[in-house]
C-alpha cells in the first residue's frame, strides 16, 4: 500500500478531489466511512455491476448504487463511472487507486471483530471457570 503521503493512488484521489473543488469531509482524524458502504463498493468492483453486486449483498439494486454514491460523495471523488453506453460500471482511476485500501480496510475490520469476539468468548469461559472452582461465591 505504501508510505505515509508517497502512495501515488492517494496522491492521485487528493489531486483529483483538490481540481474537481469538491470538499471531502475526510480527514487524518476523523474518517466517517461507512463499512457498509465500503463493503458493498468492493462487492460491485469484484461483480463487475451493480446488479451482482446486489444480488450477492441481498439488497436492492437502488440501495448498491445509493450506497456507492454516499461513499462517493464522504469521499469527495468519483469511484465508479456510470454509462449507458458500455452498460457496466468501471471504476475510474480513483476507485482502482482505493479498491485494494477498501479490501485492507474490510480485511482488518474483520479481523478485528474476530479478536473481539474470541476474547469475550475466553473472558465468559474464566469467568464460568471460575465460578465453578469456588461454589456459592465463596473462597
Amino acid at each position: 500500500m505504501g508510505t505515509r503521503g508517497g502512495n501515488r493512488g492517494e496522491r492521485y484521489v487528493r489531486e483529483r478531489c483538490a481540481q474537481s473543488g469538491a470538499r471531502s469531509r475526510w480527514s487524518r482524524r476523523r474518517c466517517p466511512v461507512n463499512l457498509t458502504e465500503v463493503r458493498t463498493f468492493v462487492t460491485v468492483a469484484d461483480c463487475g455491476s451493480f446488479t451482482g453486486a446486489a444480488s450477492r449483498l441481498r439488497f436492492a439494486q437502488s440501495t448498491v448504487s445509493q450506497q456507492v454514491r454516499a461513499l462517493e460523495r464522504v469521499l469527495g471523488v468519483v469511484l465508479v463511472e456510470r454509462s449507458v453506453s458500455y452498460g457496466e460500471p468501471r471504476l475510474t482511476p480513483a476507485g482502482r487507486a482505493f479498491l485494494d485500501y477498501a479490501k485492507a480496510i474490510l480485511a482488518t475490520a474483520d479481523a478485528g471483530r474476530a479478536v473481539a469476539v474470541a476474547t469475550q468468548r475466553d473472558v465468559r469461559r474464566g469467568v464460568e471457570r471460575g465460578a465453578d472452582a469456588f461454589p456459592g461465591g465463596r473462597r
